[in-house]
């Protein structure tokens, strides 16, 4: 009946057109823009083969890969091994996750090569820039759903080399094929588990950049490779052993409790910072209480690294500041870090905000006054500065 196709198509156009956000001040994209990431959204490995290739070299590749290696080994490594608090059983099977924790950087190299992408691809139908739009929608639902049919019976290109399968998943490409994101998978093992990726659209300005001072670079794209990597043992991932396998916890019973003791004062902290300087909203540490020990180990984790790297050959030849930027060498690192999060919002965007994230102002003030190293480098003084407090939290 006509009615039941009127339904069928209007609803078809909610899903693709999101008119419920396009009435809302939430949302106001130009047509460019929405063509834009429909296509990218449709065609991701096209996306990553030009970003690839045009903002990612195998120097820059090498520059990032021994960034993230210090950072874990000279980082977390050290955070595990200086937390007195776990005993023997404990350290060791955080350790050996640690240890453990794979790397994939940039992308993996079939998504470099032109003959990969167009064999990938090559099965979509022809589109023409006459046809309905609706129409080009459909070709491409086609295509997915015989990608999806093909990926039961393995009869798909094989595009992502020797990375995880997970990859491959759709929903899994704004984090690390098209948006500016990294992640870290804890379990369980689905074709590997305990590992986290650093791809190519993170790894720019403001990030990272093999001209910046290290104190940038460990201070931004540095400080993000801690975050992922404390991912595997924040209050989820440190329910997974070093190869993905649920295990409720990797801590011995006592430490498991006093793990989440020190969790508390993590929520109570966040529970009383506002969602932004001077507001009446304030963030919920609770819900964001894994991005929250997340932050803070990882800042921790990457200072410890560049202190590290700074104490070596190459550290004690390179250029220490920018110029006319006024802050010493530490005070540069944490500023990298904070201005990785400046934003503007529209007035009333915490009003509802579910995320789990903390909010960016308070993810900078909450981290920056559990450091000690932020403190002694700005000069703070305890108990007088709002930035400065003798109850400091700090699990690893």
């Amino acid at each position: 009946p006509f009615a039941v196709q009127l339904y069928i198509f209007a609803n078809v156009l909610w899903y693709y057109l999101d008119f419920e956000d396009s009435w809302q001040d939430t949302q106001d994209v130009s047509r460019r823009d929405f063509c834009y990431q429909w296509t990218v959204d449709q065609f991701p490995f096209v996306f990553g083969y030009i970003t690839g290739n045009t903002l990612y070299s195998e120097e820059k590749f090498s520059d990032v890969t021994e960034l993230v290696s210090n950072v874990q080994n000279n980082g977390i490594l050290e955070l595990i091994k200086n937390a007195d608090w776990l005993d023997d059983d404990s350290l060791e099977n955080a350790q050996k996750k640690a240890e453990l924790m794979e790397l994939y950087v940039g992308y993996p190299e079939s998504v470099s090569d032109s003959a990969g992408i167009t064999d990938y691809y090559k099965d979509v139908a022809e589109m023409d820039s006459k046809d309905p739009w609706l129409t080009n929608v459909q070709k491409m639902n086609n295509w997915y759903a015989n990608q999806t049919v093909g990926s039961f019976t393995n009869n798909v290109f094989q595009i992502l080399d020797e990375w995880p399968i997970i990859f491959s998943q759709k929903d899994a490409f704004r984090y690390w094929l098209t948006g500016v994101n990294a992640f870290y998978y804890p379990g369980p093992p689905v074709d590997g588990a305990n590992f986290f990726t650093i791809p190519a659209t993170i790894s720019q300005e403001p990030f990272f950049n093999s001209e910046y001072p290290s104190a940038v670079n460990f201070g931004g794209l540095g400080s993000v490779c801690g975050h992922e990597m404390s991912h595997g043992f924040d209050p989820n991932g440190f329910q997974y052993s070093y190869n993905g396998t649920d295990v409720g916890s990797i801590l011995s019973d006592d430490d498991t409790t006093y793990y989440f003791d020190e969790i508390e004062c993590y929520i109570q902290q966040y529970d009383a910072l506002p969602v932004r300087r001077n507001d009446d909203l304030f963030d919920n540490g609770t819900r964001t209480q894994t991005e929250n020990v997340a932050d803070n180990a990882g800042l921790r984790a990457s200072y410890l690294a560049w202190r590290t790297y700074k104490s070596g050959t190459d550290g004690k030849n390179e250029k220490t500041v920018l110029p006319g930027v006024d802050l010493t060498e530490k005070q540069l690192f944490f500023w990298s870090w904070a201005h990785l999060w400046c934003d503007v919002n529209r007035p009333d965007v915490f009003k509802n905000y579910t995320n789990e994230h903390s909010p960016h102002w308070t993810r900078v003030i909450g981290s920056l006054q559990n450091s000690q190293e932020f403190q002694d480098a700005f000069s703070c003084v305890p108990e007088e500065d709002f930035m400065s407090s003798e109850d400091k939290c700090t699990l690893w």
